[in-house]
């Protein structure tokens, strides 16, 4: 008896994790381009539809709630130590985010991601090292964290290299009395032959047309801009182009 309560235990044992969801990595490499080619820093080469001459200078932002949907609308979320990463230019190892997804599916469709990170995880002193804890967004403007710092210079209707610094972040209301949440969500379709490797790391690219940022929906204007952290109207116009500036480039 005591031999068939081992063996009906050990049965139990084995069939529970054998009905656990499987555990698949996932890596996503992030890709920097220009007019669809790699970006280039430190050299003023590009021009947007504003007719704006610039150069890149830095490029950092925060990436969270990477999502996977089926054709029937079903999300499984991917896991992290925190579903929040921060993307570097000149962090190489910023570039590849390692994550692994809880689940028996292996048929997706979409992958979402939000751009900067949610009003409700968005807090002061989350990060407690360099270089995330130095995106910190000032407390009079609602604390938190950068969603993205884009840093240029552009040639200035002086003729003067200027500086512009395109920096997103919480929104404040004209009388300021409420803060806005300017983070957004990105939708990007997976091939229809995309079938998760569970064996195995499946790896995902998403690229980002810097340019798009200048271009995509509202026309910016440099000479306009005196700097966009307290300009909600300006931050909005950004955001509706970053909202445009991702593409799924390979899935493999």
């Amino acid at each position: 008896m005591k031999k068939l309560f081992v063996l009906i235990t050990f049965a139990n044992f084995i069939s529970f994790f054998n009905v656990l969801p499987a555990q698949t990595k996932i890596q996503i490499n992030f890709i920097h381009c220009v007019n669809d080619s790699p970006a280039i820093f430190n050299k003023l080469i590009y021009v947007n539809n504003a007719g704006n001459k610039y150069m890149l200078k830095d490029l950092q932002y925060f990436i969270s709630d990477v999502t996977l949907y089926t054709k029937e609308g079903i999300s499984a979320a991917l896991q992290s130590s925190d579903n929040i990463h921060y993307v570097d230019v000149a962090v190489p190892s910023s570039l590849i985010w390692h994550l692994s997804l809880k689940s028996d599916v292996e048929k997706f469709n979409s992958i979402s991601f939000r751009f900067g990170i949610i009003k409700e995880k968005n807090k002061s002193f989350l990060f407690k090292n360099p270089p995330a804890n130095l995106m910190a967004w000032p407390e009079m403007l609602g604390g938190g964290y950068h969603y993205m710092k884009l840093n240029l210079k552009y040639m200035d209707t002086s003729g003067q290299l200027s500086n512009f610094n395109c920096h997103l972040g919480l929104g404040i209301t004209e009388n300021k009395s409420n803060f806005i949440d300017n983070s957004f969500v990105v939708n990007l379709a997976l091939p229809s032959n995309f079938i998760l490797d569970q064996a195995n790391e499946n790896t995902i690219s998403i690229q980002m047309n810097i340019d798009q940022w200048f271009n995509a929906v509202n026309k910016i204007d440099m000479n306009k801009y005196d700097g966009i952290m307290d300009n909600e109207q300006a931050m909005k116009q950004f955001c509706e182009n970053g909202s445009k500036a991702f593409v799924l480039k390979t899935v493999q």
